[in-house]
């Protein structure tokens, strides 16, 4: 219902900004591995990588394999914000499956955020307009074409910052707005209640074993 919502106000738009006018655009931290933990403990903040990247869009909270603690917390700009968009900056040349795509992070201030995971910050459109938009095929298969190619395939900052996002009118923008925030509040609950449900499956599991 969301990507049907968004289609209508997209393809009725034909207004184009680069991506950098529209959010702040960001490297994540390059976290030593000998910094990183493996299993998490109580002190310690999970770092997001582009593995926890859906493919054709989404945040996997289950593949989290990385924690960090305080001694090695980065500066705080690497700190992930409720509402911040995720991309995958690198792929395999032979099997690209996630370049460009992104999660929305739907908790507050938990997640550091990982080295070729490129953070976007929405500052003048929602992240319910960004988000599909990001994933779109018509986002996908331009900003693509400004990758590197090498034995993996990369996108640099400044292909993302360039590349052209469609901006609606501000009364095509409010409507869209007030049909899917809902929808997308009742996505991050579910999808919330699901991760829940998986650690307590998950503890109770290693208890029993």
């Amino acid at each position: 219902m969301i990507n049907l919502l968004f289609l209508e106000v997209y393809k009725s738009t034909s207004l184009y900004k680069p991506l950098k006018e529209v959010a702040n655009v960001s490297n994540g931290y390059a976290f030593k591995s000998k910094d990183l933990l493996d299993v998490p403990i109580d002190n310690s903040s999970p770092v997001f990588k582009m593995r926890n990247i859906k493919n054709n869009g989404g945040f996997d909270h289950t593949k989290i394999k990385s924690w960090v603690t305080p001694d090695y917390y980065p500066k705080d700009k690497f700190l992930a914000q409720y509402g911040d968009i995720l991309m995958s900056m690198t792929d395999m040349k032979d099997n690209v499956r996630i370049l460009g795509h992104t999660a929305l992070m739907d908790v507050d201030k938990k997640y550091y955020i990982n080295q070729r995971v490129c953070l976007i910050r929405p500052t003048e459109l929602p992240f319910e307009y960004l988000y599909p938009l990001t994933n779109s095929d018509d986002y996908i298969n331009e900003l693509r074409k400004h990758a590197n190619h090498g034995v993996q395939v990369n996108l640099t900052i400044k292909s993302i910052k360039d590349s052209k996002i469609k901006i609606p009118n501000n009364n095509q923008l409010q409507k869209y707005i007030k049909l899917v925030r809902p929808l997308f509040e009742q996505v991050i609950n579910n999808n919330q209640e699901n991760l829940i449900m998986s650690q307590i499956k998950c503890n109770l599991l290693n208890k029993f074993f």
